[in-house]
Formats: structure tokens, sequence, C-alpha cells
């Protein structure tokens, strides 16, 4: 992980990982588990107090194994890489009070974690914060 804070009110972080989980017996990947992924990260607050982020993340290929409709044998499919982008913002409105929101998915991407499973589209959050 790196972190760079070009300027006080400017924070970029950048993540990479990479797994290569495997089966002892077999040496074949494990599945659900992407051997790559990379994420960066942006976030600004103003000077009249509102703070904002972006986050880019891109998820290489992995595999899933499901059952053969006719024996049941398992088989390993392919789940195509993706990227996600997301937004957020914050803004303060007394000293234990903030509004804030974030979309997910903010293209709208068609991806799957698993085989078969569905995922999350664009999705919008937001509400009230309070620090006591």
């Amino acid at each position: 992980m790196l972190t760079l804070k070009p300027v006080e009110a400017l924070t970029v972080t950048a993540a990479y990982s990479y797994i290569d989980a495997r089966d002892r017996n077999t040496d074949l990947r494990l599945p659900r588990r992407a051997a790559n992924v990379v994420s960066v990260s942006a976030d600004y607050v103003w000077p009249f107090g509102l703070s904002t982020g972006a986050t880019l993340t891109m998820v290489g290929d992995s595999v899933d194994i499901i059952a053969d409709p006719l024996t049941f044998d398992p088989v390993r499919v392919q789940l195509d890489g993706y990227a996600l982008a997301n937004i957020r913002a914050s803004f303060p409105i007394m000293r234990n009070l903030e509004i804030y929101g974030r979309i997910d998915n903010l293209t709208d991407a068609r991806y799957a974690t698993a085989y078969g499973y569905g995922t999350y589209g664009r999705s919008a959050y937001g509400g009230v914060r309070v620090r006591f």
C-alpha cells in the first residue's frame, strides 16, 4: 500500500494485492479468489469543510466451481475480471453532526463474484452521522 499527501487537503492511496491461493492437493487456484486486485483512492477536504473522494478498484479474472447439470461432477468456470468506481462526500453541520452520501458502482458495471449470483448495480446511500 502506498499513501501520498501532495498537499494537506489531498490524500491519494494505492494498493495492490497478489493472491496465489491454491488447493494443496491439486495445485489448482482456489475458487472465487482473483490473483490480482488494484485499488486507487483520492480524497480531498475543501476549505469550507466538504470532504469528497473516489475509489477505483480493478479485480482480475477468477474461477468458480459449479456442478455439471447432467453428471453433477465439479466443473471450473471462469469469472471475468471487473472494475468498480465509487464516489463519496460528507459535510459537517456541527461539531458532532455531519451529512454524508456515496454512490457505489458508479458506472453500473455488471460483474460476478460467484457464478450464477448477481451483484448490486449502481447504488446510492446517504444519511446523517452523529458522534457522541
